[in-house]
């Protein structure tokens, strides 16, 4: 399950960007009603490419240890 961190998160519009660590430059898109902010690190899964690109679905923070 690929880990990243939230790089943006707009509630009201339920849309935002997870960057993935292990590749800088790999943006995820994600739609949904998350209680979120920039920053929060999460486990997410992917659905097939969409017209942007993947998608991130099932987003869970992880809890920091």
């Amino acid at each position: 399950m690929p880990i990243g961190k939230v790089e943006f998160y707009n509630k009201v519009r339920q849309y935002g960007f997870i960057i993935t660590e292990d590749i800088a430059e790999y943006n995820m898109l994600f739609n949904g009603d998350y209680d979120l902010q920039r920053g929060d690190i999460v486990e997410f899964d992917t659905t097939a490419a969409g017209e942007k690109g993947p998608k991130a679905v099932n987003i869970r923070k992880v809890e920091n240890e």
